[in-house]
């Protein structure tokens, strides 16, 4: 529907009407029953009939209108223009055959659509493909014969646009059933909290621990004379040490920008890319490059599988300079912050302390950390 109304729009003409007196304007539109939208605080987009049938009213609430916008105005610039009228020819042309041509896919429902995007290509389907000889109820087959990451696919056609859902052969949450576990500690540190949730406690409160000592044992339970294990559940805590290093390197590279640049331009269409513009170089061996794409619609709505990409090249020179100790410091107080997140990893933090080193080539700061973290973690109990 919203397609439908910007092709009439575009083909009407309209016209952008900006006002600060909003409710005047409000109030006349709703008078005079005139279809508009609003597209932000005080700007309003009205048919252009409307807008000159009712230009000097509007002036009066004090309302400014904008030149004309759609095909009337592009009519009225371009009419003497055969060539222009020609190429809008041919292209709705092509435009009209297109209508069998797979212009975008969307892939929904699963963890990894750019893989699915992948697969489906190689199975034949994909921009550019005519769907009108694609046996679709084919492609779901092939696609579960040849790929294992998927327990079903629908490709639908919405037009153009093909919808693909799909789901993962194993969703996530789902996990394999080792049989029953203890739990045991990730890392070592003093025991400072028990929550026994099912089995028995194997430590107290002030205990040392190592990493992968026995935390809590499993159940053993005897049932028609029969040893039955249940699986450990439980949350222990511990004050536990971690160490992390900060190093700067003592020679630091700096970018400087030279102001040399140039930029190419290329349209693509589906897979193909054409270059437009752009053959000159830039005489720096070192450049950056920026892309930037974007795509073209039609009637602001539609998507083409057409875009211009514009790369730019940057110049810059790379200068070396020592790294004083100051400077050193500076960057271990900015790098701190996130490293001493990473090593919580969710534990409190209880005390910091640090060293520094240096060697040739690096400064080094050496954090020592005590935090109190859960350390219990699940390990499968061997029946043999």
């Amino acid at each position: 529907m919203n397609l439908i109304k910007s092709l009439i729009d575009f083909f009407a003409g309209t016209n952008v009407v900006r006002t600060e007196n909003e409710g005047a304007l409000y109030d006349f539109l709703i008078k005079q029953r005139i279809t508009y939208d609003t597209l932000s605080d005080g700007v309003f987009r009205l048919r252009s009939r409307d807008a000159e049938r009712h230009k000097d009213a509007l002036a009066s609430i004090g309302c400014k209108t904008d030149a004309q916008r759609g095909f009337p105005a592009y009519f009225k610039r371009y009419r003497k223009r055969a060539g222009l009228w020609l190429g809008a020819l041919i292209f709705a042309s092509l435009t009209v055959l297109s209508q069998r041509i797979v212009w975008n896919i969307e892939v929904t429902g699963c963890r990894r659509p750019d893989e699915v995007k992948r697969n489906l290509e190689e199975l034949g389907f994909t921009l550019g493909t005519d769907f009108k000889r694609m046996d679709l109820d084919r492609l779901h087959n092939d696609y579960l014969r040849t790929y294992d990451d998927l327990s079903w696919i629908s490709v639908n056609m919405e037009g153009t646009y093909a919808h693909v859902e799909a789901s993962d052969l194993d969703m996530p949450g789902e996990e394999y059933d080792a049989g029953p576990v203890n739990v045991v500690a990730s890392e070592g540190g003093r025991i400072t909290g028990i929550e026994v949730r099912e089995g028995r406690a194997a430590v107290s409160i002030g205990d040392f621990v190592a990493e992968g000592d026995l935390l809590i044992g499993g159940v053993i339970s005897v049932r028609d004379e029969k040893m039955l294990l249940k699986s450990a559940d439980g949350d222990i805590s511990a004050e536990v040490v971690r160490t992390f290093d900060v190093r700067v390197p003592k020679i630091r590279t700096d970018k400087e920008y030279t102001g040399e640049e140039f930029t190419e331009k290329s349209i693509l269409f589906f897979k193909n890319k054409i270059k437009i513009s752009g053959n000159s170089r830039i005489s720096c061996p070192t450049y950056d490059k920026i892309y930037n794409n974007e795509t073209v619609y039609i009637f602001d709505s539609l998507p083409l599988p057409l875009s211009v990409e514009t790369v730019t090249y940057k110049a810059y020179a790379e200068t070396s300079r020592h790294v004083t100790e100051d400077e050193a410091r500076d960057l271990f107080e900015k790098l701190y912050p996130q490293r001493v997140d990473e090593a919580l990893d969710g534990a409190s933090l209880t005390s910091v302390s640090y060293s520094d080193t240096e060697t040739e080539s690096e400064y080094i700061r050496t954090y020592e950390i005590k935090c109190t973290a859960v350390i219990s973690k699940e390990k499968t109990i061997n029946a043999g």
